[in-house]
C-alpha cells in the first residue's frame, strides 16, 4: 500500500471512529475531576465515563478530535502549563458528546492579582493575536476573516469585600469564537472584539456573563484612554440613555487579561478596562420584535446606518445568491431616487455622507430574499413622500405617522450634548418592531470621537444629515 493510499485510509478511520458514529450522544459525557480554573502549581487531571467498557481519547490542542491529534486515556494526566484538554468516550460506533477542560496556568506576578471590577481572562491557547479584518472608509472589498476558537474565564466579586481574585475557579467559564471588530477602531493598540458563545460543536450558544439577559453575541469593548481618559465616553451615554426610556445595550466593566501567545499567564497580558457590552440585535432580551416574514408582510426589521458590509467568510454567493454587500439609499428631499440598489450615493438621496450606507441586519443581508426587501424600501418611499409633502406637520397623517418621534428626539439630544463628531453620520441604528409600528431611531451606540468641543460651541451638530433637516 502507497504512502497516499494509507494517508487516506487513515484519514477515513479518524474521520469514523470520532465524528462520524452512527449515535452520537448514547454514551454517557466524559467527566473531568477538575472544573475549569486558573492554577499556579501542577495538578492532576482524571478523566472518567460511567458508560461500562467506554475507550476514552482526548487532544490537548483545543482542535476536533482525531486519530492523529489524539491519544487513548490510560492514566491521570498531570497539567504543568495552560492546557485546554477535550475528551469523547466511544463503545464501538458509537460516542459522547465532546467535552472539554480549560486549565491557565498563573506566573508568580499574577497570582495574586485582585481588582475591584470582576476579572476576564480572554484566553486562546497560544493561537497567537486574534484574527483581524481590514478597513477602510467605505468597507468596499473589506473580506471578513474566521473566528478563531477560544475561551474566556469571568472572575466576580466575592460578596464580602467587593474584590475579584484571579486564582480560583471561575464564575463562568465559557467557549467562544471571537474575532477583532470595528473599523477605524482596529487599529488601536488595544482591539475591540466580537464574541459569539460556542458549543463543542462550534455553534452558537446562549450564555449570561456577569448577571446579563442571556444572548450568543457580545463585544468586547476597550475604551480608549489616548482620547477618552475618562473611559466613559460610551457607557454613561448608554446607561442616560436607558434612563429615560430608550433601549441602549446593557454592558459590565471588568478588569481584562487577553493571553494569546501560549505559556503562563503574566501581567504581559494584562489589558486594562475591557467592557463586555451587548451587541445591537433583534432578541427577547433585546430589541424584542418578531422576525420579518418570508413574504415581507408581518414582523419587523432593523437596519444599521454605516459602511457597507464586508465580504462573509465564505466569499460569494451567499445564502440569497448575493455576489456584493446588499444595501440601499433612500431618494431624499427631491423625491428623485438617483442611486441604484448596492451602489454609493448620489445627489440628495439619503445618507449623503460618503461612507454611510443602509444595510440590512434583520433580515440581513446575505439572507435577506426580494420580498423582505422590497418591503423595507417600499417602507421609505412611502415615508419619505409624506416627509417631503405640504402637509408634513400634519399630526395625524404627517410624518408623526411613520417615526416614533420621542425616539427620534431623545437620540438628536444625546447626540448633541455630547458633541458627537461621528454623530448622524455613521454608526447609526433604526428599526422598526412590525407593520404597524412607527420607526424608532436607536439604540444609541459609538460615541468614541464625542466631548470634543466646548459647552458653548455651536448647538445642532450634524443637523442637516438623514431626516433631521426636515424635521
Amino acid at each position: 500500500m502507497n504512502l497516499c493510499r494509507l494517508a487516506s485510509l487513515l484519514l477515513l478511520i479518524s474521520l469514523s471512529c470520532l465524528q462520524g458514529q452512527d449515535a452520537v450522544g448514547t454514551i454517557a459525557p466524559v467527566e473531568f475531576s477538575l472544573r475549569d480554573q486558573t492554577f499556579a502549581e501542577s495538578m492532576v487531571l482524571e478523566l472518567s465515563c460511567s458508560t461500562e467498557g467506554a475507550v476514552i481519547r482526548y487532544s490537548t490542542d483545543g482542535n476536533p478530535l482525531t486519530l492523529f491529534n489524539s491519544a487513548v486515556y490510560t492514566k491521570p494526566l498531570t497539567i504543568n502549563g495552560t492546557t485546554w484538554i477535550r475528551a469523547q468516550a466511544s463503545v464501538s460506533k458509537e460516542s459522547s458528546v465532546i467535552t472539554s477542560g480549560h486549565y491557565i496556568h498563573l506566573a508568580e506576578d499574577v497570582r495574586d492579582f485582585e481588582s475591584p471590577l470582576p476579572i476576564l481572562v480572554l484566553e486562546n491557547f497560544g493561537q497567537g493575536r486574534v484574527p483581524s479584518k481590514d478597513w477602510n472608509q467605505t468597507g468596499a472589498g473589506v473580506q471578513q476573516v474566521a473566528r478563531q476558537r477560544a475561551q474566556w474565564c469571568l472572575f466576580d466579586r466575592d460578596d464580602e469585600d467587593g474584590i475579584s481574585r484571579l486564582q480560583r475557579e471561575p464564575n463562568q467559564s465559557a467557549r467562544l469564537g471571537v474575532r477583532v471588530r470595528g473599523a477605524f477602531s482596529s487599529s488601536f493598540p488595544r482591539k475591540p472584539f466580537s464574541v459569539e458563545a460556542w458549543d463543542e460543536e462550534d455553534q452558537e450558544t446562549a450564555i449570561k456573563p456577569l448577571g446579563m439577559p442571556k444572548e450568543s453575541d457580545w463585544v468586547l469593548y476597550p475604551p480608549n484612554a489616548v482620547q477618552d481618559r475618562t473611559l466613559l465616553y460610551n457607557t454613561w451615554l448608554y446607561d442616560l440613555s436607558r434612563s429615560i426610556g430608550g433601549n441602549a445595550m446593557r454592558f459590565r466593566f471588568t478588569e481584562a487579561f487577553v493571553h494569546t501567545d501560549g505559556g503562563s499567564l503574566s501581567m504581559d497580558d494584562h489589558a486594562g478596562v475591557y467592557v463586555i457590552l451587548e451587541k445591537v440585535k433583534r432578541d427577547g432580551n433585546r430589541l424584542d420584535f418578531p422576525q420579518l416574514s418570508e413574504d415581507g408582510k408581518e414582523g419587523g426589521w432593523l437596519l444599521s446606518i454605516n459602511r457597507m458590509d464586508p465580504i462573509p467568510v465564505g466569499g460569494y454567493p451567499t445564502a440569497n445568491g448575493a455576489t456584493e454587500p446588499q444595501f440601499f439609499h433612500t431618494a431624499g428631499p427631491n423625491r428623485n431616487l438617483q442611486t441604484s440598489p448596492n451602489q454609493a450615493g448620489r445627489g440628495d438621496d439619503i445618507p449623503r455622507q460618503g461612507n454611510a450606507f443602509i444595510n440590512f441586519e434583520s433580515p440581513n443581508g446575505y439572507a435577506i430574499n426580494e420580498a423582505q426587501r422590497d418591503a423595507i424600501e417600499g417602507w421609505f418611499e412611502t415615508f419619505e413622500d409624506v416627509l417631503y409633502s405640504n402637509h408634513f406637520r400634519d399630526p395625524v397623517n404627517g410624518y408623526r405617522r411613520y417615526l416614533n418621534v420621542d425616539s427620534f428626539v431623545d437620540y438628536f439630544i444625546l447626540h448633541d450634548i455630547t458633541r458627537n463628531t461621528d454623530g448622524l453620520l455613521i454608526s447609526m441604528w433604526v428599526y422598526k418592531e412590525g407593520p404597524e409600528a412607527k420607526l424608532k431611531m436607536g439604540p444609541v451606540w459609538d460615541y468614541d470621537l464625542a466631548y470634543k468641543s466646548t459647552a458653548t460651541s455651536s448647538l445642532a451638530i450634524n443637523r442637516d444629515r438623514l431626516w433631521y433637516a426636515r424635521l
